[in-house]
């Protein structure tokens, strides 16, 4: 549940704005993104011979200049940016009276787009935000001002690497790459993990789960994942200055989840108006997709959980028809075997929390995003075996239940690591990556029960 380790690790991320990269010359590649060399796109500029340029040409204006962005005869480019991040142009700006394009991003008013004058070529940030796949017309507006290459780096690179801007241009533009449409990952897949990605988790968490069946994921986080895997469900963790700008890429219609555990201490530990304010805020920021809400652990709980609905009910007023359901289910504090009677109490539990929801006009749809064991020092393969093949036949039954994700791919390789959980309760083993034998009981269930009910 990473009780206490993501908070840290997010504080000193943010602290450092490096997120695991340890200089940009090191990771040029990792942050190369999608470039696209405006030169061989299609366009109406004129073509500028210019040695520095980095094909040997830049596109620029004819002898006009353009004060409007409608003005017959401007020249224009009508790029696709097929990654996600910050977009980029290289650009030459060598007078006040020449440094300046005019940008339209999709159907947005047209800005004029004003640049440092230099005397060489320069890296210039776009000043349109994250892109996502996005169509982008850059027009001239001054002559003199050339355009050379438009870039995009990730998110989570430094927020100028030279190094990877200028690898970018060696890096061959597949026009057909980019996310394709939007589909509720939930039809597909009913089963899915927890999965710590190695770009900001520390060491012990590393395991690639290539090994395992399909199914969706999440990564306790909204970054790091490509956004054209739909099998990705991206998460807005609760802790405190959490941008928001982290869901842009991911907005496209899929599922979202919101807040971790805001009902415990060592988690977000949110009150029950904080909590509604991270609802609020995130359906004013303009999620597409569903919002799987709560995150809570304590599903007993019925006072906090209300209290939760009540705030956000009695200030902002009825809450979307797109709010779901969204808890954490554990279980395995006793003997071994009582492992499958714990099962059907835990099952039990979640019907006792949709019915209370029902009791109370709320959406009955659940989605289960941590499903696991605690107290696991006590258990080995086989207990933890039954138990997620116990839990996953019983959920199936629950029509509410939409899916249900395994606590976690992969901690340590020994019974006694550091997080206290071993490696017969996760699904693959670090550093090795092979499976468990938990492992390939998840794909067994995966075959079992990925299958629309």
């Amino acid at each position: 549940m990473y009780r206490l380790l993501l908070p840290l690790l997010m504080i000193i991320a943010q602290a450092l704005n490096v997120w695991g990269y340890t200089s940009p010359r090191a990771n040029a590649s990792a942050c190369a993104g999608a470039y696209q060399p405006t030169i061989n796109l299609p366009h109406t500029f004129r073509v500028i011979e210019h040695e520095t340029a980095l094909f040997g040409q830049a596109l620029g204006t004819n002898s006009a200049d353009y004060s409007s962005f409608g003005q017959p005869g401007i020249e224009r480019q009508a790029l696709q940016l097929r990654s996600v991040g910050y977009a980029w142009a290289r650009v030459y700006a060598p007078s006040h009276s020449a440094n300046s394009f005019w940008l339209q991003l999709g159907n947005a008013k047209p800005i004029i787009w004003n640049l440092p004058v230099a005397a060489a070529f320069q890296w210039a940030l776009l000043p349109i935000g994250v892109v996502d796949n996005s169509p982008l017309v850059i027009a001239s507006r001054e002559s003199g001002t050339l355009l050379d290459t438009v870039a995009v780096l990730p998110l989570g690179c430094p927020p100028k690497d030279e190094d990877a801007l200028q690898a970018i241009a060696d890096t061959p533009f597949d026009p057909n790459a980019g996310p394709t449409g939007p589909w509720d990952v939930f039809d597909q897949y009913w089963l899915g993990y927890g999965h710590a990605l190695r770009s900001w988790a520390p060491a012990i968490y590393f395991c690639d789960t290539s090994n395992l069946a399909t199914g969706w994921w999440h990564n306790w986080t909204a970054q790091f994942a490509n956004p054209a895997d739909k099998t990705y469900v991206p998460i807005h963790w609760g802790y405190p200055g959490e941008p928001l700008a982290w869901l842009r890429p991911y907005n496209d219609g899929r599922p979202l989840l919101l807040l971790n555990e805001p009902d415990v201490p060592s988690q977000a530990n949110l009150s029950p108006q904080q909590a509604a304010d991270k609802l609020k805020g995130v359906i004013d920021f303009g999620w597409q997709g569903d919002i799987y809400f709560g995150g809570f652990v304590f599903i007993d709980n019925f006072a906090y959980i209300d209290a939760v609905y009540t705030s956000f009910e009695q200030r902002f007023g009825p809450v979307p028809a797109n709010v779901y359901n969204q808890i954490h289910l554990y279980t395995g504090t006793r003997s071994t075997a009582e492992m499958f009677g714990q099962s059907e109490e835990a099952v039990n539990t979640v019907k006792a929390f949709i019915a209370h929801q029902r009791a109370r006009d709320r959406s009955t749809r659940t989605l289960i995003t941590e499903l696991g064991a605690l107290s696991t020092a006590k258990y080995r393969s086989a207990d933890y075996a039954g138990l997620l093949l116990g839990l996953t036949e019983r959920l199936r039954e629950v029509p509410e239940v939409v899916g249900v994700a395994w606590y976690v791919s992969c901690y340590g390789s020994t019974d006694a690591d550091p997080t206290g959980i071993g490696r017969d309760s996760s699904l693959v083993e670090r550093f090795s990556d092979r499976l468990t034998p938990l492992g390939r009981v998840w794909n067994l269930a995966a075959d079992l029960y990925q299958r629309p009910r």
